[in-house]
């Protein structure tokens, strides 16, 4: 996490945990299980980080590769752990206001229709 916090600004690991908790209920399908979300999770956050890249020389092209390291399943799951401990109440409350905004879009729709077939 520290290392997390001095590449990546805090505001674009929040809204990446949020908008993953959003995913999550939205499209629980997307994840095989609560432990595989966990791990993407972490794995999205420490993507916003230069921590998880590094890059090594390719002796045929003379060029450098960016390599992108792979978290131990056990760091993963610590990292899933603190990231859905942190943001997991505001990730599901965030999801419900969404969910209930659709819906009163979808309503509002639906009365805007009623009232013009009233009018004919």
């Amino acid at each position: 996490m520290l290392n997390i916090g001095t590449d990546a600004a805090g505001r674009a690991v929040m809204v990446t945990a949020l908008a993953m908790f959003v995913l999550w209920s939205e499209r629980p399908s997307r994840f095989a299980s609560d432990a595989g979300f966990r791990l993407q999770l972490a794995r999205r956050v420490r993507s916003l980080s230069s921590r998880h890249s590094g890059r090594r020389y390719d002796h045929r092209t003379g060029r450098e590769q960016r390599v992108y390291r792979e978290m131990t399943p056990k760091a993963g799951a610590i990292l899933g752990q603190m990231l859905a401990t942190a943001f997991g109440a505001a990730g599901l409350r965030l999801a419900a206001l969404d969910e209930q905004d659709r819906e009163d879009a979808r309503k509002t729709q639906e009365d805007i229709r009623t009232a013009i077939k009233e009018l004919k």
